[in-house]
């Protein structure tokens, strides 16, 4: 059972963490569990809670549209003013979603709950999400999930197939600069189109125990379903 604080980071559309809690007991009574919501964000307005700190080209489609949203951190706002591929329309609030990407070339986005979540009791996470649009013929979608110790450095892990979590040697190149993992990360989840996730390609697996469960990715050219 988890017993620190947590930072969560979320890569969809809708989400609600709830905690388990343990009430007073009366004596003689039996003892029982309660839920206690900490949060719920839809992403459906024109903002969405402060303590979500978007980094990317993540951004709210119930948002007007504006620009470029910057390549580092920046608060949510609203999506690219170029669209690309079958994606929500902008100024859509109370209708909106969260958008990490449309179907320009190698985007990235993602959201961080930069707030300590209290996880003693356990935590039940609960979030939709899509992954549709593509307009080449070797889709290679993927979201991420992650739990990191709270207190350390806002930022997420690398690109592409790390899926925001993991560290990545980018195109395994030893040329390139090695871009490292969620800091105080130890929980991540990815939904990989394309199945590099669980790859160790570009380093992903990077200091993991030797016998660890790893594999080669396969090749771009052969994506498989999720």
């Amino acid at each position: 059972m988890i017993r620190r604080p947590v930072r969560a980071i979320v890569a969809a559309a809708g989400v609600l963490i709830a905690a388990a809690v343990t009430p007073p007991l009366l004596e003689g009574q039996a003892e029982a569990a309660r839920q206690v919501v900490l949060f719920e964000e839809p992403f459906t307005g024109a903002t969405a809670d402060p303590r979500f700190v978007a980094f990317g080209s993540a951004c709210l489609t119930g948002a007007p549209r504006n620009g470029v949203p910057p390549i580092g951190a920046h608060e949510l706002g609203g999506c690219h003013s170029d669209p690309r591929g079958p994606v929500p329309p902008g100024n859509a609030a109370p209708f909106g979603f969260l958008q990490l990407t449309d179907a320009h070339l190698d985007q990235r986005g993602g959201v961080i709950f930069d707030s300590p979540i209290p996880s003693r009791d356990g935590l039940d996470l609960t979030f939709e999400q899509w992954q549709y649009g593509s307009d080449t013929l070797v889709p290679a979608d993927g979201i991420g999930f992650f739990l990191a110790e709270f207190g350390h450095e806002i930022a997420p892990g690398g690109f592409g197939g790390s899926l925001g979590y993991a560290q990545l040697l980018p195109d395994n190149n030893p040329a390139n600069p090695f871009l490292p993992g969620v800091p105080g990360g130890y929980l991540g989840v990815g939904l990989d189109v394309l199945g590099n996730y669980f790859g160790d390609w570009e380093h992903r697996g990077n200091g993991c125990p030797p016998g660890s469960a790893r594999r080669p990715a396969r090749p771009s050219t052969s994506p498989r379903p999720a």
